[in-house]
């Protein structure tokens, strides 16, 4: 069993930084061209519409969750007056 570090030589340390930059610029690369050529992005209409649907669905979540709020506290100032606070 060896016990001894041996550091990497310059010539190594080098090609592994050039590998790993290499990688990361093909990353880089690959995902560019996916988001032109893969992707398929929507209309100006569906975008448009999809928007108010999400906006909607913001307004209606909003209002269920004013409504519980609102609900809880009524019921918690029942309790506490029937408490004597």
């Amino acid at each position: 069993m060896c016990l001894y570090y041996s550091a990497p030589k310059a010539g190594n340390a080098n090609n592994l930084i050039f590998s790993k930059m290499s990688k990361i610029g093909s990353y880089i690369q690959e995902a560019y061209d996916e988001l032109l050529h893969k992707v398929s992005w929507p209309s100006w209409d569906e975008l448009q519409q999809t928007t108010m649907i999400v906006m909607v669905a913001l307004l209606l979540v909003t209002a269920v969750v004013y409504g519980m709020d609102l609900g809880i506290k009524a019921v918690l100032t029942f309790i506490y007056n029937l408490l004597g606070k």
